[in-house]
């Protein structure tokens, strides 16, 4: 897999892709997961890891960032044509990588709470729940949420 950190170039192409992507939580929660602005904010603070996909898309990508000895990665998004493929878990060990080189000694995540088959997911890649904050946008839910945060030691 063939991965790159995402210019401000790409931040369009982010915004489709994860929409496409995050298409799965209308039931929960109202309007797009995120837009360009959203995405050049967060690139302030941290990056996207894409993999480029033939035709100007991404397979995959995610927001990752470092905090002292602590990763986080976010907003994994894999094109509909590509899930299955495993390109999910294999974003993941590659950021998983990246974190360790940096030295960081855990990787955080959160979930939103009512995304139950999530959590056997990230649980089989050696995630564990361990507490919860309040969905941070209370006027785009459509049902109750909160996020659940995991963790994974490196």
């Amino acid at each position: 897999m063939d991965v790159r950190i995402a210019t401000k170039e790409d931040a369009d192409l982010l915004v489709a892709h994860i929409n496409d992507a995050y298409r799965v939580e209308e039931f929960c929660i109202k309007g797009s997961r995120t837009d360009r602005d959203d995405i050049l904010q967060l690139m302030e603070g941290g990056f996207f890891f894409v993999c480029d996909r033939n035709g100007g898309s991404f397979s995959v990508s995610a927001y990752v960032t470092i905090s002292g000895k602590r990763g986080y990665f976010g907003m994994l998004a894999v094109l509909e044509l590509d899930r299955g493929k495993g390109m999910g878990v294999q974003m993941i060990s590659f950021i998983e990588d990246y974190c360790r080189t940096k030295g960081c000694l855990f990787l955080d995540i959160t979930v939103v709470s009512v995304r139950k088959e999530l959590f056997p997911f990230y649980e089989r890649l050696g995630f564990a729940p361990y507490d919860i904050s309040p969905f941070p946008n209370p006027e785009a839910m459509i049902l109750p949420l909160h996020f659940v945060k995991m963790c994974k030691p490196l």
